[in-house]
């Protein structure tokens, strides 16, 4: 995140370079050093902010299970048996594991 002086069709202007979100580089033009400022500082919160999640929203109780053991690389032997038991395990009675959020 840069601001630097530039000559714009014969008038001088300020430039906002930086890079957004999802990676990408912008560059806008201002009249005043401190627009321009204010402008990074701005972009640089938004730039900050995850626009993405990482799962799925339509993903299942089982899929997320699933994906959480694989990233869980630390267990012992005899924990991560249970928690494949448990996983396994039959749900209670009316309960669809598959349909929570």
């Amino acid at each position: 995140m840069k601001v630097s002086k530039r000559l714009k069709r014969g008038r001088q202007r300020w430039t906002a370079d930086y890079e957004d979100g999802a990676g990408k580089r912008v560059q806008k033009l201002f009249a005043t050093r401190e627009a321009a400022d204010e402008y990074v500082a701005q972009a640089t919160l938004t730039a900050r902010t995850k626009l993405t999640p990482d799962l799925s929203t339509a993903i299942t109780y089982r899929e997320f299970s699933e994906r959480a053991f694989r990233v869980r690389t630390h267990l012992k032997p005899r924990n991560a048996r249970r928690v494949r038991a448990h996983q396994r395990a039959p749900s209670p009675a009316g309960v669809r594991r598959d349909a929570c959020p």
